[in-house]
C-alpha cells in the first residue's frame, strides 16, 4: 500500500533500501525472493494484519510496563518503522521528571539471525560509546528478550524533512549553521573511525533551541577490520536520493566520503525544499546524472544564494570520492568561515574531539560487547543514565540543554526569523529564532 502525504516528492522517497546491487537480475532474484517468502508465511499464519498489529501492541505495552517501577512513562507514539517505534517518555528521578524520546527495536521483526543481530550490535554500542554536543544522546538501553528500548534526549521539533515540508527552505544562513553542526559531528565520527551511511535529512532532528543533533546509527560501522586495519564497506545501504555514485556503482567503497556526500545533498534539500537528482527509481539513471552534475536548483533559491555556497555545493557533490572534500575542510571552507560565530568549535566540541584522539583505541570493532537476544522473558539493564550523572538534577541539565544555552533575543529583526514562509505554527510571542551559537 502507498501512503498519501502532504508533500510525496520530497518525503516519499526516503524510504531507506538495505543492501541493494546495481545488477538488474540481482535485484529482480531479491525480489522474487522477498515475495515467495511472505506468501510462504501468509500461508503459514493466520489473522488478519489489524489482528497482528494488536498482537505487536500488546507485546510492546507489556514491555512499557515493566519499565514504569523504573520512573519511565510511556506518553504515545511519534514515529512508526518496519521493526523499529519511536515513542515520547518521561523519566522521573529524585522527584524531578524529564522529556525524553525512546526507540523500541524490535531484532524478532528483523530476523534475530547473526546478520541481523550484527547492525543491533552496532548501532547499541556506538550510540552508547559516542559524545557529542551535535550527535543525539542515548541515556538508558534496556533488553528483554528479542526487544530493546533505547532512551534518547528528546527532539522537540521533530526531523529536519517534515520541519522542511511545514515551513519550507531555510536561508542560507540557518542551513549554513545546520550543515556546520552536522559536519561536525561526522568528523567527531570519522576521527574514531566510524562513518554513519544512512546520513539524510530524517536523520537530524531539532532541539527546542533549533540546534541540529545527528541520528540513528542503524547502518554505522568501522572503517576498521577486526585486526585494526583499514578496509572498504561492502554493504550497499542507505537512502537512495543521498546515495554517493561509488555505492550506487556496486563496489567496495571507503564510507568517510559518502557521507561528505550525503552532506552535500542535505545542504540542497535544506535550501531548495527538493532533491538533487530526479532519477531515483532508475539506478543507473541516477548514477549517470550524478556523474554529469545534473542537479538542478530552484531559480528562486539561486537567486538568493550566495556563490560561496554554490561553490562548496560543488565541492560537496563532486562525484570522484578522491576529489571530494572532508568534513574538516568543508568546516574551514570560506562559506563557513562566512558566519564568524561558526569559525572556531565550541567548549564542548573541542571537549568532544579531544576524547575522540584519546579514545580511538578504546573503541574497536573487536573491542564491542556482543548483543544476543535473550530467550529468557526478563528485565536487563544494559545501560542506565549513561555518563552516570551525580543526580537527577545533573540529568536534567543535561537533558534539557544538552551543551545549548537558552537562545537570547536577536539583536536585530532580520535576524529574527529562521522560515521562508509564514505558517499557522507562527502565533504572536512566539516568533521563530535564528539559531543560536554557544560557546
Amino acid at each position: 500500500k502507498q501512503t498519501k502525504h502532504a508533500n510525496v516528492n520530497l518525503q516519499s522517497q526516503h524510504s531507506t533500501a538495505t543492501q541493494h546491487r546495481i545488477q538488474t537480475k540481482y535485484v529482480q532474484s531479491l525480489v522474487m525472493q522477498l515475495i515467495e517468502e511472505i506468501r510462504v508465511k501468509l500461508n503459514k499464519k493466520s489473522g488478519s494484519v489489524s489482528e497482528c498489529k494488536g498482537m505487536d501492541e500488546a507485546v510492546e505495552k507489556t514491555v512499557q510496563e515493566c519499565l514504569e517501577p523504573l520512573g519511565y512513562k510511556f506518553i504515545k507514539k511519534i514515529g512508526e518503522g518496519s521493526y523499529a517505534n519511536v515513542y515520547s517518555t518521561k523519566y522521573t528521578k529524585d522527584g524531578v521528571t524529564i522529556p525524553m524520546a525512546c526507540k523500541i527495536l524490535r531484532t524478532d521483526k528483523v530476523g534475530g539471525d547473526d546478520h541481523s543481530m550484527k547492525f543491533v550490535t552496532r548501532e547499541l554500542n556506538i550510540t552508547l560509546n559516542t559524545y557529542h554536543p551535535d550527535i543525539i544522546h542515548t541515556f538508558s538501553v534496556f533488553q528483554r528478550s528479542a526487544i530493546f528500548m533505547i532512551f534518547m534526549r528528546n527532539a522537540e521539533y521533530g526531523n529536519v524533512t517534515n520541519f522542511l515540508i511545514k515551513h519550507g527552505p531555510v536561508k542560507e544562513k540557518v542551513a549554513r549553521f545546520w550543515t556546520r553542526q552536522t559536519a561536525s559531528a561526522l568528523m567527531y565520527l570519522h576521527e574514531l573511525d566510524l562513518v554513519h551511511r544512512d546520513m539524510k535529512c530524517d536523520n537530524l532532528l531539532i532541539t527546542v533551541n533549533h540546534n541540529v543533533k545527528v541520528a540513528d546509527f542503524g547502518f554505522a560501522r568501522f572503517t576498521l577490520d577486526m585486526n585494526g586495519k583499514n578496509c572498504k564497506c561492502t554493504t550497499y545501504c542507505g537512502s537512495i536520493p543521498y546515495t554517493a555514485p561509488e555505492i550506487l556503482k556496486g563496489v567496495p567503497y571507503d564510507g568517510k566520503p559518502t557521507d561528505v556526500w550525503s552532506l552535500g545533498c542535505i545542504l540542497f534539500v535544506m535550501l531548495n525544499k527538493k532533491l538533487p537528482f530526479k532519477s531515483n527509481n532508475n539506478y543507473t539513471k541516477l548514477y549517470q546524472e550524478q556523474n554529469a552534475r545534473k542537479y538542478v536548483w530552484v531559480e528562486k533559491a539561486l537567486e538568493v544564494t550566495s556563490k560561496e555556497c554554490v561553490e562548496i555545493m560543488s565541492k560537496l557533490l563532486d562525484p570522484n570520492p578522491r576529489n571530494r572534500i572532508t568534513c574538516e575542510e568543508f568546516l574551514n571552507s570560506t562559506w563557513v568561515k562566512m558566519d564568524p560565530k561558526l569559525v572556531k568549535n565550541t567548549e564542548a566540541e573541542k571537549q568532544a574531539l579531544e576524547n575522540a584522539y584519546v579514545r580511538r583505541n578504546d573503541i574497536k570493532p573487536y573491542k564491542m560487547v556482543k548483543i544476543n537476544p535473550d530467550t529468557k522473558n526478563q528485565l536487563k539493564i544494559l545501560s542506565q543514565d549513561n555518563k552516570q550523572w551525580a543526580s537527577a538534577k545533573d540529568l536534567q541539565q543535561v537533558m534539557v540543554n544538552t551543551f545549548e544555552e537558552e537562545p537570547k533575543p536577536p539583536a536585530k529583526d532580520e535576524d529574527r526569523p529562521i522560515i521562508v514562509s509564514e505558517t499557522e505554527e507562527t502565533k504572536p510571542g512566539k516568533t521563530q529564532r535564528s539559531p543560536q551559537r554557544t560557546a
